[in-house]
């Protein structure tokens, strides 16, 4: 009687049996992380979305206020620069 002969389940099969079993429970897990991940996303999303305006007008404040820092500082420097050359 060869090996396709037997009727019913045989040591391969309970491998088989046991890894399509291992397999759809770590797709069950796999499947709730990803849906906890998405779920927190969906809220998250739009509170960083809307943050950007913040973030980006504070730091655009923050460049244009060193900008205007630095020109003042520069022109201070050319005027002491002049000065010091013209006497």
């Amino acid at each position: 009687m060869s090996h396709h002969d037997n009727k019913g389940v045989t040591p391969d099969s309970d491998y088989l049996i046991l890894c399509i079993y291992q397999t759809e429970e770590a797709m069950h897990e796999t499947e709730r992380l990803y849906n906890e991940l998405n779920e927190e996303l969906h809220r998250e999303l739009p509170k960083f979305y809307n943050y950007r305006i913040d973030f980006i007008a504070s730091n655009l404040s923050r460049l244009y206020s060193t900008e205007s820092t630095f020109h003042s500082e520069t022109g201070k420097v050319c005027i002491h620069c002049n000065t010091k050359s013209m006497k």
